[in-house]
């Protein structure tokens, strides 16, 4: 019997379920501009993927939204990288990190991050 890495299992049940969603092309119907600012609203949090997207905003706070998921997909692909190894050739899922990190981003707008939208 094979039994996939521990890692791969959560991977896969983050990342692709948030790519599979709806969830992950709107936030309350509307679309954040790349240099909203970004504040940070909540107490940290327990979730894994969630703090990533906490350590990035409060080190650079206010964050830019572009800023914020793009450091975010770079920070969580590097850690499954760094979790699974090479071996595991999750470099072709890269790209996918963009949309995984947008998603984790807009789930946590409005409880524990706050836009500041100008318009």
């Amino acid at each position: 019997m094979h039994v996939p890495h521990p890692g791969l299992i959560t991977l896969s049940a983050g990342m692709f379920a948030a790519l599979a969603s709806e969830r992950s092309r709107s936030t309350a119907g509307r679309r954040i501009s790349a240099d909203t600012p970004l504040l940070w609203i909540g107490s940290p949090p327990a979730d894994e993927d969630d703090r990533v997207v906490w350590t990035v905003v409060t080190a650079h706070a206010p964050a830019r939204y572009a800023d914020v998921v793009a450091q975010s997909a770079d920070r969580l692909f590097r850690r499954d990288l760094a979790r699974l190894g090479m071996t595991a050739d999750i470099g072709f899922f890269q790209p996918l990190y963009q949309a995984y990190a947008r998603d984790v981003v807009r789930r946590l707008v409005g409880t524990s991050l706050s836009l500041h939208d100008p318009r």
